[in-house]
């Protein structure tokens, strides 16, 4: 009895979002405006060429590893989702999409020996390495020269997570520390942490650059640029996925 009271409101939902749906993507078209310009997201890049980029840029992380590869084409949902919402795709087109693509390839590379994975994120025109996660494995301490389980001060880390954004490109003295999240574990036992730097001017919107650099005693295992959502961003995408779960 329950259900089929519901279901009437819930097609009723349903026709008002296809309609919201409607009205905000082709509204321009019928009224004679123009039309909300598109993400420049065909890749120039095949996965091959991505492929290849990323077993370079690994070459000297892993030299004895035995390397099985998958490619991915990979899209960030919720930065599209903000850059729409908020009309700054045209702005985000002549910014930031040479450097924070809402597309790209991510490359899965496995080592058969040690089975450890090696994630490297590639730009799909340029051929730029963006992003990348290596293995917090003994090899991967001993190819850097470290010792894997020695504790290192927040200090060191953040002078070897500096080091790493000038390896990418990036000016340390153009960003500072937002956010030092250790891990659960005891500090004394485990220096694993996520540092979060955010850049002082480059923007879009109220979404600011920042790079996430995860270290692991005195190794980067993880670095990514981002773009990060405003909170009434995530509060807005908590409701889309409310409504959703109701809709489902």
């Amino acid at each position: 009895m329950n259900h089929r009271n519901k279901s009437p409101i819930l097609r009723i939902i349903g026709i008002i979002g296809a309609l919201t749906f409607l009205i905000i993507n082709w509204w321009p078209l019928f009224s004679g405006g123009e039309a909300e310009p598109s993400f420049q997201s065909t890749p120039s890049l095949t996965k091959e060429q991505a492929r290849q980029t990323a077993l370079s840029y690994t070459a000297s992380l892993c030299r004895s590893c035995i390397l099985e590869s998958f490619v991915m084409y990979q899209s960030n949902q919720e930065l599209s989702a903000y850059l729409q919402k908020n009309h700054l795709v045209e702005a985000y087109n002549n910014s930031f999409a040479t450097e924070v693509p809402v597309d790209y390839f991510q490359v899965d590379l496995v080592d058969k020996t040690s089975e450890k994975h090696y994630f490297v994120d590639v730009h799909p025109n340029n051929m730029k390495v963006i992003g990348w996660q290596l293995p917090n494995s003994k090899l991967v301490h001993k190819q850097q020269g470290k010792e894997q389980g020695k504790v290192y001060h927040i200090d060191e880390q953040i002078q070897m997570a500096h080091a790493t954004m000038k390896e990418m490109a990036y000016a340390p003295d153009q960003f500072y520390l937002t956010e030092d999240v250790p891990p659960q574990a005891k500090p004394e036992k485990d220096s694993s942490r996520l540092l979060v730097f955010t850049h002082k001017n480059k923007s879009i919107g109220e979404a600011r650059l920042q790079l996430h650099v995860s270290v692991s005693g005195g190794v980067i295992t993880a670095f990514h640029p981002i773009l990060s959502n405003p909170k009434d961003h995530e509060l807005w995408l908590q409701e889309q996925d409310a409504s959703a779960a109701l809709m489902s």
